[in-house]
């Protein structure tokens, strides 16, 4: 299988960018400037936190602390190939992540497979669901009744996709965010570019769990809708991308 790419400079019409693996050093910065401000509004987190956004903010430090550890342990357990964009001036734009071991994953089926120590699903799509270390802690602000049902259905819906695939294997994209202050400006789309060759270079079918906010963007990148998980905030749509690999 070939590796995806240790370091790569592109630009877009709008700024250049250099993207690279992600190292543990990287993650708080990547929390502040990118993951959590990415996400903090969409569909999951209204689930995951139904308070005001007076309450939410009195608690935000709390919340990013949560996912900082949750990338943390991502990133030390190694089970997933996560890439950082960063501008000209070396602040990081962007986060892209995906299953390492796309074999394990064809029907859908992962051991450790519980609650995520982060959200489960964002606009770029994190999935699944990862046991907290027993030193970690939830927010406050978490309705974890809350986030223990979504975890479970949308876990169940990937399985039910996944299960019905045949090839080589599916890479689950587990990780997208772009900063909002750079959205719009093509970011996306390379992070999304890389990925898609990297799978289309190994002859792998790609799976993600969207909020409405990514539908498009992974719909530009071939992706079709596979079913829906219905909520009262909105839905989550499954979707799936066929390997392009041509001999």
């Amino acid at each position: 299988m070939d590796c995806a790419p240790k370091h790569i400079l592109l630009s877009t019409n709008k700024m250049a960018c250099s993207i690279s693996p992600v190292e543990a050093e990287d993650v708080d910065l990547l929390v502040r400037k990118v993951e959590f401000p990415a996400h903090q509004d969409n569909l999951l987190y209204s689930l995951m936190f139904p308070r005001s956004k007076e309450q939410q903010w009195e608690q935000r430090e709390d919340k990013i602390r949560w996912t900082i550890d949750g990338l943390l342990e991502t990133v030390h357990q190694g089970g997933e190939v996560l890439y950082k964009a960063c501008g000209e001036d070396g602040s990081p734009v962007g986060l892209i992540g995906w299953t390492a071991s796309p074999g394990a994953f064809a029907k859908g089926v992962k051991t450790s497979d519980c609650i995520h120590s982060g959200p489960v699903v964002r606009p770029g799509g994190r999935q699944g669901a990862k046991l907290k270390n027993q030193n970690s802690f939830n927010p406050p602000s978490l309705d974890v009744t809350s986030w223990l049902g979504i975890s479970k259905r949308l876990r169940e819906e990937r399985q039910r996709v996944l299960q019905g695939c045949q090839g080589n294997g599916i890479c689950r994209i587990t990780f997208m965010a772009v900063d909002p202050n750079h959205q719009r400006q093509g970011i996306g789309s390379m992070l999304m570019k890389i990925f898609c060759d990297y799978v289309d270079k190994n002859a792998l079918g790609a799976f993600v769990l969207s909020s409405p906010a990514g539908i498009p963007l992974y719909s530009k990148f071939g992706f079709k809708a596979a079913g829906v998980v219905e909520t009262k905030q909105g839905n989550f749509t499954s979707m799936l991308r066929t390997s392009r690999f041509s001999l």
